[in-house]
């Protein structure tokens, strides 16, 4: 099975204060990279409650398999 890796997600205007950055990083306005973009493990879930009322949604951008 190989690896999802350097995921990008489209966060709009999303607060960096929020999350942890190894996790969740604002990259730039609507580009959000999970996980640093390294690996994330097979069936690999990420999620997190906010904090506050305005939801953004939020969508994969990109994303590649580390296939060796």
């Amino acid at each position: 099975m190989c690896p999802v890796i350097d995921v990008h997600v489209k966060c709009g205007n999303f607060s960096q204060t929020l999350v942890n950055m190894k996790l969740f990083k604002v990259v730039d306005y609507d580009d959000c990279i999970v996980n640093q973009g390294l690996p994330l493990a097979p069936l690999q879930k990420l999620s997190f409650s906010y904090s506050n009322h305005q939801m953004i949604p939020m969508t994969v951008k990109t994303w590649f398999f580390q296939c060796e």
